[in-house]
């Protein structure tokens, strides 16, 4: 019926709340919502616009930049209070960032003062820790010293290889032969 290439993306009605109708939107996460302040009135909610990364990216990157960890590997781990495997998963991290440096923002989801708490609360109340890598999941649960290591040491090695593209490519940009 669809094209691998054109196949919307289809956000399930479960992940909004019971009272949301899914709706096809091509390249984009739209769901349609209805409440009792909109009077039956559809209103349209983005939900890519809800992730902690994207709200706080602006601030972290200057500060990243500024204390030069802006080339580094992000991620986040979401937590919640008393969670034993949490604090396991943020010491394999701390102990690996040693050899390779990373930014780690930790989300408490059950700390209502943090932004679109209810949203990731819904989303991974019963599966925490969760671990995301530039706001991809790569890990749920518990997670072996070895992956964590493969983890950093590939995102290390894209990291390197896309600065060394954009190297390349700013000295052609600036040299007047492109002879190299």
């Amino acid at each position: 019926m669809w094209s691998g290439a054109a196949m919307p993306s289809l956000v399930a009605a479960k992940s909004c709340a019971s009272e949301v109708a899914s709706r096809f939107v091509t390249q984009r996460r739209v769901c349609v919502r209805r409440n009792s302040k909109s009077f039956g009135r559809r209103r349209l909610v983005d939900l890519e616009s809800l992730s902690p990364i994207r709200n706080h990216t602006s601030a972290a990157s200057s500060h990243a930049s500024a204390s030069g960890l802006a080339g580094l590997p992000h991620f986040t781990l979401y937590t919640g209070t008393g969670c034993s495997l949490c604090d396991v998963v943020k010491d394999q991290l701390q102990r690996l960032s040693i050899q390779h440096p990373h930014v780690l923002t930790l989300y408490n989801i059950r700390d209502d003062e943090n932004v679109n708490v209810k949203y990731w609360r819904r989303l991974y109340q019963y599966d925490i820790p969760v671990l995301h890598l530039e706001g991809q999941e790569v890990a749920r649960h518990s997670v072996s010293d070895e992956k964590l290591l493969q983890i950093l040491t590939d995102a290390n090695a894209a990291h390197y290889s896309e600065t060394q593209e954009a190297f390349r490519q700013e000295r052609l940009r600036h040299s007047p032969d492109h002879s190299f």
